[in-house]
């Protein structure tokens, strides 16, 4: 998929796993993306994200360079650098997510969880928000369930708001952007994390 500013968006595989890595070591805060992999406590995962990162590089890395399905997504790409990351996956590869009190009730289509993929997080270049990647991202992850054989995509975005309206904790990406892109919300939760689904139609 290209956007209209001429970023790249594709499914990331082996090849991009040098580019997406660095992009990682620049602004993932030692994350790497394996926060939803990680089977420790909130603070074990803080001293690994702080004092040994590498060890979450190099999970990221093997992932990556295997095709796990813990790797799966799609990255925005300008010339050989990736500017923007969307993590995408089956549902029970974000087990940790979905094991969580808010969301251990969602239906799904199909009643196979397996068709149901889901958004894991999120992360757009610092000096490059507010041109638009996060939507490609988005649009980028439909195409990709689509191809997929996905029924569905869901995304479960934070939204506690400050005094001047501003989002916080868009790690998960911003809620008004999936509402924008067509996604519905179907939980009757609290507002601050809502459940959002997009279905798929069949190619």
């Amino acid at each position: 998929m290209t956007s209209p500013s001429g970023l790249q968006v594709q499914p990331v595989g082996p090849a991009l796993a040098g580019p997406l890595l660095d992009f990682f070591r620049a602004h993932s805060r030692g994350c790497f993306c394996r926060w939803w992999h990680h089977e420790g406590d909130d603070l074990s995962w803080q001293g690994l994200c702080t004092i040994e990162p590498e060890q979450n590089e190099r999970a990221a890395e093997t992932a990556l360079k295997t095709e796990h399905p813990s790797a799966k997504g799609v990255v925005a790409c300008e010339g050989p650098d990736v500017v923007g990351w969307l993590k995408l996956a089956p549902s029970p590869v974000l087990a940790k997510l979905y094991g969580r009190r808010l969301y251990r009730t969602l239906s799904c289509f199909d009643g196979d969880r397996t068709r149901t993929w889901a958004i894991g997080c999120m992360l757009v270049h610092p000096e490059r928000r507010r041109e638009g990647i996060a939507r490609a991202l988005v649009r980028g992850a439909l195409e990709m369930a689509r191809a997929e054989g996905a029924v569905a995509v869901e995304a479960t975005p934070r939204r506690p708001i400050d005094p001047q309206g501003r989002e916080h904790e868009i790690w998960m990406g911003p809620a008004a952007l999936f509402d924008e892109l067509g996604f519905t919300r179907i939980d009757e939760g609290p507002d601050a994390y809502p459940v959002f689904r997009h279905p798929i139609e069949a190619p």
